[in-house]
């Protein structure tokens, strides 16, 4: 394991004693107020007081001002400290770190802390000071479109849960939200689903033991377990939610339920990016900004910010160099989705359920696809009446776990704001081999993700990137064309390679190739498989459509004669 040894002893003063935090919290309390404050504040900043009516008390915020700047866009801002812990004191050199390296209003929320306001004190205080920013644009003279919600571990909680809150009380909505290590999931025992739980849950500093805790102490009754404004992963429903980036850490037992609420985010239709921050522990954020890691979060914070401002869509240096306009891109996938799915291409502008007949095959079949806040039900004419009564009045997430559907997929496109081509790794050599040099490859074995041959010697792979280390493949990215103008690509990697971002270089580097031949690059990955869908994070693709596998009655499906007898009879 290489956690920087700088990282971990910095940690270890700041983090997590392995007192009882049911007896202790108050003393943590005190040392974490103590130790986050600055003996001498930085220069380019000045705070000043401000609270917040909620019910019948007041929620104190602290307000951290840069200066040299006149407009004011807001970061609104959760403390960690598992709901019992920390405050707007612990947080001064964090948000005070903050404002200055995004040159943002940082707004700290000192709200109520459990066991004596247990659930859901601390989230109304933390909605209360989110309702009148949001809503009275002469606080700070911020428009509610240049406010966006970040907060650390129990702080991202209460950033997810504010946006389901806002999304269903229907008072505002944020546009945009930052969850950083967020707590999402309502299981951290052993059987718990997400393996980082286990892997990473004794041995680095914040451990599952103390996460429990935490937990037992916000809750009021076992009951709120399955609240999602407890655990935000237990909503029924994710769509309509903020542009999300999540920040995980590699060595955190929370890391697999973040990256899981980014994905339940993503396949309901909102954009979404996930990072998941190499070599680092729970709690980095709070070290000083020297930390490359702490670095490289200030880097994507300030470029998710950019993206979102307005008159900020300026393309990548690859899709200005490859003249490929955004909205040709997309145009093209709306083409081939409507050509195969036998829908019309407005159809993708509508925010409602389309039921498409579809007789293109000779078996009976039906296929699912979500873009944007639309949904396309496909299914062969003897299918389609039956499946109409079974899914016309539910929601997306239910649409995709019926019965009828047993798997789904999303897929990637390059964002034609951030993609780069990654620098190759010196360690591995790269060859690009098209068209018919492909055949050469022909006794290579291991890599069908992206090139596989027939029965015959063929194959439909029409370019490969591939590298080498000691005269041995190792990696292989390769593309097929699935329609005019629009490949697939596909990559594999040999498990002793994959810890060193190799798939991530070989896609980006063939996505730059067909894109400055003007080919739009697609990449697939399953809801199931999280280290394929990281690589596309990683490479610089964004979710663009969901669609379920197709779901083929032909007599080969396990599926087939309960799905007969339930459509056609």
């Amino acid at each position: 394991m290489a956690i920087n040894k700088a990282m971990r002893a910095a940690l270890s003063v700041l983090s997590y004693s392995e007192a009882d935090i049911k007896k202790s919290y108050q003393v943590e309390r005190r040392l974490k107020d103590i130790s986050g404050r600055r003996l001498k504040k930085p220069s380019l900043y000045r705070i000043w007081e401000h609270k917040v009516i909620c019910g019948d008390h007041e929620v104190p915020v602290r307000i951290f001002m840069p200066s040299g700047h006149e407009h004011h866009r807001i970061l609104l801002f959760f403390h960690g400290g598992g709901w019992v812990t920390g405050s707007i004191d612990s947080y001064d050199a964090v948000c005070a770190d903050m404002a200055k390296q995004t040159g943002r209003v940082v707004v700290s929320v000192d709200y109520r802390l459990a066991p004596e306001y247990p659930f859901p004190a601390g989230l109304e205080d933390c909605y209360a000071v989110a309702r009148e920013i949001f809503m009275d644009d002469s606080l700070l003279g911020t428009k509610s479109k240049e406010i966006v919600l970040i907060g650390d571990s129990a702080g991202g909680n209460l950033v997810a849960a504010v946006s389901l809150m806002a999304r269903d009380r229907g008072e505002f909505m944020p546009s945009r939200q930052i969850l950083i290590y967020p707590a999402t999931g309502n299981d951290h025992s052993d059987d718990s689903p997400f393996p980082s739980v286990r892997e990473n849950g004794t041995d680095y500093l914040l451990t599952t033991k103390r996460v429990r805790d935490y937990m037992e102490l916000y809750r009021s009754s076992d009951a709120d377990l399955m609240n999602p404004y407890y655990a935000p992963l237990m909503a029924k429903d994710f769509s309509n939610q903020p542009d999300t980036l999540v920040i995980t850490a590699e060595y955190c037992p929370l890391r697999d339920e973040g990256e899981a609420y980014g994905k339940s985010l993503e396949m309901a239709g909102n954009r979404v990016r996930v990072f998941r921050m190499p070599d680092a522990l729970h709690g980095f954020f709070s070290l000083p900004v020297r930390f490359s890691q702490v670095k490289k979060a200030y880097a994507l914070i300030n470029r998710f910010l950019k993206e979102g401002e307005i008159g900020s869509a300026e393309l990548s240096p690859i899709f200005k160099k490859c003249g490929l306009e955004p909205e040709t891109l997309l145009e093209q996938v709306k083409l081939h989705l409507a050509g195969r799915l036998n829908c019309n291409v407005d159809d993708f502008e509508k925010d409602e359920v389309v039921f498409a007949s579809n007789d293109r095959q000779n078996y009976p079949f039906l296929e699912i696809c979500t873009m944007g806040k639309a949904v396309i039900v496909s299914a062969s004419e003897a299918l389609l009446p039956k499946t109409e009564m079974l899914l016309k009045d539910k929601s997306r997430d239910e649409m995709f776990e019926c019965p009828l559907v047993y798997g789904q997929s999303i897929y990637y496109v390059p964002d034609f704001k951030l993609f780069e081509r990654q620098s190759f790794n010196r360690d591995y050599q790269y060859i690009l081999v098209q068209e018919e040099d492909i055949h050469t490859l022909k006794e290579i074995t291991g890599f069908e993700n992206a090139l596989a041959f027939d029965e015959n010697g063929k194959t439909s792979t029409r370019m490969v990137l591939y590298a080498k280390k000691n005269n041995e493949i190792v990696g292989l990215a390769g593309v097929s064309e699935e329609a005019e103008g629009l490949w697939e690509l596909g990559v594999d990697v040999k498990p002793e390679h994959r810890e060193g971002g190799l798939a991530t270089i070989l896609v980006s580097n063939l996505a730059a190739v067909l894109l400055e031949k003007g080919i739009v690059p697609f990449y697939c990955a399953s809801v199931t498989n999280i280290a394929s869908q990281a690589v596309a994070h990683r490479s610089g693709f964004i979710s663009c459509w969901v669609s379920s596998y197709r779901t083929i009655l032909d007599g080969s499906s396990v599926y087939n004669d309960t799905l007969l007898g339930d459509l056609i009879k």
